[in-house]
C-alpha cells in the first residue's frame, strides 16, 4: 500500500527546512498521523525520494489536512494537493505564495510553531482554540 497516497493527513516540506530537521517534524507527524511529503525543489536536491514528491511533476494528494512547512507556495506544488480538506501554512514569510492556497496560516518560524502546535493537539485542546490563533 502507497502510505503517502492514503494518508488523511501530510505535512509537506520545503527548502525552508533542511533534512537533518525532519526530526523535529516527528512529534507533529506522530499526532497527526501524517506521512512526509515534499516540494519538487526538495526531491531534485535529494533531501527526500522523489516518490515522496507533490505536484504537477509529481503526484497529487487528497488527505483532509494537509499542512505545509517552509515552502513557497508556488502553483506547480499547490496543484498537487487543491484537493486536501484542509490546508495549513507555517512560514515566517507573511507575504508567501502558500499563505493565498490555504486555508488558514501562521506566520512564524516553523521550529517554534510546530512544537507548540504539537504539544497542543497531544494535550487534547480542542481543534477551534488551537486555530484560534491560525487565521487566513
Amino acid at each position: 500500500m502507497d502510505e503517502l497516497a492514503a494518508a488523511a493527513s501530510v505535512i509537506g516540506v520545503g527548502r525552508g527546512i533542511a533534512p537533518h530537521d525532519y526530526v523535529q517534524l516527528d512529534p507533529l507527524r506522530r499526532v497527526l498521523g501524517a506521512e512526509l511529503a515534499a516540494t519538487r525543489k526538495v526531491t531534485d536536491v535529494g533531501w527526500l525520494p522523489h516518490a515522496r514528491q507533490v505536484g504537477i511533476t509529481g503526484r497529487s494528494l487528497a488527505p483532509q489536512l494537509y499542512v505545509a512547512i517552509g515552502m513557497s507556495g508556488k502553483f506547480n506544488h499547490m496543484v498537487g494537493v487543491r484537493r486536501a480538506g484542509f490546508i495549513l501554512a507555517i512560514n515566517s514569510d507573511p507575504e508567501a505564495l502558500v499563505f493565498g492556497c490555504a486555508d488558514a496560516g501562521i506566520v512564524g518560524d516553523w521550529q517554534e510553531v510546530v512544537p507548540i502546535l504539537a504539544a497542543a493537539l497531544e494535550a487534547g485542546r480542542p481543534a477551534a482554540e488551537v486555530a484560534g490563533w491560525a487565521s487566513r
